[in-house]
């Protein structure tokens, strides 16, 4: 497929939704195969947003593209995932006209981001039962984060992104109480507390990862407004201030 025709085709579906007459598994599997690559090609294309004007950003020629779904409810209340598909593009010829060869599409990846909707609950993560399923057909991610990228952040499941937000409240929450000094804080800051406080929000996530611990210890590399704050705990799984051993913090600064 061409550039023209994925954009055409973003377009087309951008007022696409969820049928309101879904089909049955048992009517899914009676498809003839015909039926069967319509339907679920429509019912992906349903699922993306619409494509936004192709900048023209810092390269000449388009390499990667994307297009994102529209945000749909994780097992946790209040926490919305949306998923990104990327399409990369490939010139038909070698040459140096940079913008004015034709490109062509040759593969796809998928990459998912969260946003909380609503403040994390400590009851989410301990509550057994009916949390175990919960529809991600809710109203509370219909509208989430209308901004392309402001507050959605990068985590590889729902749970990490749940404890790395009650992490880095209680890392917060350390570092306002007096003794409590950030190791290792970039030596040109001057108040490197005062930065992880102001950047250490919800709304400011760009990142929830893992990291190397200690024995009997957990770690958890939060980035948020380009902060990075490396927080060190006991190995209890939802983190408390009590629970905190250390926390580093600095702005991840790279010079081109």
């Amino acid at each position: 497929m061409s550039l023209r025709g994925l954009v055409a085709i973003a377009a087309l579906t951008a007022g696409m939704t969820w049928t309101d007459d879904p089909l049955t598994t048992r009517e899914m599997r009676a498809l003839s195969a015909g039926q069967a690559d319509r339907q679920i090609r429509q019912d992906l294309l349903s699922l993306l947003q619409p494509a936004g004007k192709i900048g023209t950003g810092n390269v000449r020629r388009i390499h990667d593209l994307w297009l994102n779904t529209r945000p749909y409810a994780t097992q946790f209340t209040g926490l919305c995932r949306r998923d990104t598909v990327s399409v990369s593009y490939a010139p038909t010829v070698d040459s140096r006209a940079y913008e004015d060869t034709p490109i062509r599409p040759y593969a796809v990846d998928a990459s998912h981001h969260y946003y909380f909707a609503a403040p994390p609950r400590r009851a989410e993560l301990t509550d057994k039962g009916d949390r175990a399923w919960r529809s991600p057909f809710q109203d509370e991610c219909a509208h989430a984060g209308k901004d392309e990228w402001a507050g959605w952040f990068t985590a590889d499941d729902p749970r990490l992104a749940m404890l790395g937000a009650f992490a880095m409240q209680a890392a917060v929450e350390w570092a306002r109480m007096p003794g409590h000094e950030l190791a290792g804080c970039a030596p040109l800051m001057r108040d490197c507390a005062k930065d992880l406080i102001a950047s250490a929000k919800r709304e400011n996530l760009d990142s929830i990862e893992t990291c190397d611990a200690g024995k009997d210890q957990l770690c958890y590399k939060v980035t948020a407004n380009s902060f990075e704050m490396t927080i060190r705990t006991r190995n209890v799984e939802i983190v408390t201030t009590a629970d905190i051993i250390s926390v580093d913090g600095g702005y991840d600064i790279v010079i081109t």
